[in-house]
């Protein structure tokens, strides 16, 4: 979809009433253009506990469906630092965050309408077929939207690294959007992306060789005690102490950082040291990943 094709509409206040079934899906999301409008499905052949059974499986399978999208819009929010055309992908990332907002109040209103028609007495043919309605069309939208999402990370982001993929796929969206705040501080800190690169590059040599140290002292607790002997200091590190750390190191260090956990016993996730230490890497890690995707944009 093209930039331009894309209109504001004023979207009206969600009605307080939540058991209201009347919702309006037009005011959803901007007009497709050049798309065949998917017809409603019918519920015609179904009876009323078949169409209430279709409507409460199909807004948990929405569920899902939803938190996907919100982790691949946050996963391109996040690396929309290291794109090229920084400005024009912000506008567009807006419009795509405003109409996110929406889906997910639209959702939230059709699931509290799905809970109160089940605790009504009376419940009519036409209140069912309503929200079954609703329902289809609510999926409709999110199709027409997770399809222009993939379309500006096909346009603006097409060749992320595995390494940012390997790093965001374990993430929670909430944990990208935290990320993405520590980016911009960093950006806002250091005045570029540039200097917040450097600035890491240079001076994490001590959180490093902390969180390494928690790493190996958690692992002699007996917990890993197989694996004791492999993984010393000397695996994760040429030299000791570090002047400068830059994108192939980092890369490699979480690869063994990440094998090593994998290896260990669940509990290190409860180990204060090791988790204040790692997720603090964790936050430098994510700059030096944008630095290298930008520049590689830059690049091409």
């Amino acid at each position: 979809m093209k930039k331009q094709e894309i209109i504001e509409i004023t979207t009206p206040e969600m009605p307080k009433d939540n058991s209201n079934l009347k919702v309006d899906l037009a005011e959803l999301y901007f007009e497709p253009i050049n798309r065949v409008k998917k017809h409603r499905f019918s519920p015609s052949g179904l009876n009323q506990d078949e169409k209430r059974e279709k409507i409460n499986a199909n807004l948990t399978v929405f569920e899902e469906k939803l938190t996907k999208m919100l982790h691949l819009y946050h996963f391109l929010n996040l690396f929309s630092f290291s794109t090229v055309e920084q400005e024009e992908f912000a506008s567009i990332q807006k419009n795509i965050e405003k109409y996110i907002i929406r889906l997910e109040k639209k959702y939230e209103s059709l699931k509290k309408a799905n809970n109160s028609l089940k605790r009504k007495r009376l419940v009519t043919e036409e209140m069912i077929n309503e929200l079954y309605y609703e329902v289809g069309d609510l999926e409709s939208y999110y199709e027409d939207l997770i399809e222009d999402i993939n379309q500006y990370k096909k346009e603006y982001l097409p060749n992320l690294k595995m390494a940012s993929y390997a790093f965001c796929n374990e993430k929670t969206y909430q944990e990208l959007k935290d990320y993405r705040s520590y980016v911009v501080a960093e950006i806002d800190k250091y005045s570029s992306l540039q200097n917040a690169y450097d600035y890491i590059c240079y001076h994490s040599g001590e959180l490093i060789t902390k969180t390494i140290s928690h790493l190996i002292a958690f692992m002699k607790k007996g917990l890993t005690k197989n694996y004791v002997s492999q993984f010393t200091m000397d695996y994760f590190l040429e030299n000791e102490i570090i002047m400068y750390y830059d994108y192939p190191k980092w890369i490699a260090l979480f690869s063994k950082i990440n094998y090593v956990i994998k290896k260990s016993d669940k509990a290190i996730f409860a180990d204060k040291n090791f988790i204040a230490s790692y997720q603090e890497l964790e936050y430098k890690y994510v700059v030096v990943l944008i630095y290298n995707e930008y520049q590689t944009a830059r690049r091409a």
